[in-house]
C-alpha cells in the first residue's frame, strides 16, 4: 500500500508538469461558459432557449471531462513507452497493476476535480445569463457533475490506457480513446436502434443526463438511470481490467 501511495504521489507530480493537464483544465473551465455565451447571444434569457440551463452546464462539463480523461490517460501512460521509462520503472520492482491503477486514479481525480470547479463556474455564468435556479437546483448540477464525471471518464480512461498499452505509445492511446469517443457519440445520436446500442457509453450518459440529451436517443431505447449507471460502471471496469491483463502479460523489456 505504501508503494502504491508513492506511485500516486509520483504521478501527481508528473501531472502538475504536464502542459496537457493545464490545457484540459482550462478547456473544462471555459467550455461551459462558451456554451452559455452562445445561448446568451440567441436570447437575453437563456431559460427561453433551453428548458434547463443547468442541464446544459452539466452535460458540457461531463463530455469535456471525458475528452480530457482521454488526453490525460494517453499522456500519463503512453509517455512511459515513448520515453522508455516503463522499462526502468518495472526493472526497479514497480508492480504493474499498481503502476497502471495509480495512473488511472490520478487521471480520474484530476478530471473530477477540474469538472467540479467547472460546474461551479458554469452555474455562476448561467445565473448571470438569466437562469434563476433555486439553491437545490444549483447544488444538483455540482453534485451530479461529481458523480457522473468519474463514472463516465473511467470508460474512456480505461479504453485509452488499453490502446496505449497495446500500441506502446501516446499516439496509440489517444487514437483508441478518440475513436471510442467520436464513434460512440455518432452512433448514439443517429436516433436509429443498433445492436447492443444500449451499451454505448454516450447513450447511457445521455440517459443519466435526461431532458434534451435523452431525447436525442432512439425512441424506446432510453435505459433507466440505474441501468445506465450499471452499464457505465461495468464498461469502465472491463476496460481497466483488460488493460491490466494485457500489461501483465506484455514484455516491455524488449
Amino acid at each position: 500500500m505504501r508503494r502504491w501511495i508513492g506511485l500516486v504521489r509520483a504521478e501527481l507530480a508528473k501531472l502538475r508538469r504536464l502542459v496537457v493537464f493545464r490545457a484540459v483544465a482550462w478547456s473544462l473551465l471555459l467550455g461551459p461558459g462558451a456554451v452559455v455565451l452562445a445561448l446568451r447571444l440567441v436570447a437575453s434569457d437563456i431559460s427561453t432557449v433551453v428548458g434547463s440551463p443547468g442541464e446544459v452546464v452539466l452535460g458540457s462539463v461531463v463530455l469535456l471531462a471525458a475528452f480530457g480523461g482521454i488526453v490525460l490517460a494517453a499522456s500519463l501512460l503512453g509517455s512511459e513507452f515513448d520515453q522508455g521509462t516503463a522499462r526502468m520503472l518495472l526493472s526497479r520492482g514497480a508492480p504493474r497493476f499498481s503502476l497502471l491503477s495509480a495512473k488511472v486514479v490520478v487521471a480520474l481525480v484530476a478530471v473530477t476535480a477540474a469538472g467540479g470547479v467547472a460546474s461551479l463556474a458554469g452555474t455562476g455564468e448561467a445565473i448571470l445569463a438569466g437562469w434563476q435556479p433555486t439553491a437545490g437546483q444549483a447544488a444538483e448540477v455540482v453534485g451530479k457533475t461529481l458523480a457522473l464525471v468519474p463514472l463516465v471518464s473511467l470508460v474512456y480512461i480505461g479504453f485509452t490506457a488499453l490502446g496505449a498499452i497495446v500500441g506502446r505509445s501516446t499516439a496509440a492511446g489517444m487514437l483508441a480513446g478518440l475513436l471510442l469517443f467520436l464513434g460512440d457519440f455518432l452512433l448514439a445520436t443517429l436516433r436509429t436502434p443498433i445492436p447492443l446500442g444500449e451499451w454505448l457509453p454516450v447513450a447511457n450518459l445521455f440517459a443519466l443526463l435526461g431532458g434534451t440529451f435523452a431525447f436525442v436517443l432512439p425512441p424506446g431505447t432510453v435505459p433507466t438511470a440505474s441501468g445506465a449507471a450499471q452499464r457505465l460502471a461495468l464498461f469502465g471496469v472491463a476496460t481497466v481490467v483488460s488493460a491490466a491483463y494485457i500489461f501483465q502479460r506484455q514484455d516491455v523489456h524488449q
